[in-house]
């Protein structure tokens, strides 16, 4: 037996076998809905996994220069100018 065909109510009697796999079936749309969002399901996962990779792949290592904060070139700007007229 699986989970498909587990006995389930239907309100008002038990439904075991096929029955409970056909019900379960209509309540969630049809075959073609389950088809669809288990489809959809797996490729949000699959999205995720290879976004989890890439972002695995180009984060700097603890302690590199390249993890450090950088100061932006309009910092750098504003100092020199200050050192530039002082």
């Amino acid at each position: 037996m699986d989970s498909w065909t587990r006995p389930v109510s239907d309100g008002e009697k038990m439904l075991y076998g096929a029955a409970a796999r056909e019900f379960r079936l209509r309540r969630a749309g049809g075959v073609d809905a389950v088809i669809e969002k288990a489809a959809a399901q797996a490729a949000r996962d699959a999205v995720e996994a290879i976004n989890g990779v890439i972002a695995e792949s180009i984060r700097p290592a603890a302690g590199t220069a390249a993890a450090r904060p950088s100061r932006s070139n309009t910092t750098r700007r504003v100092h020199r100018t200050k050192r530039a007229k002082a």
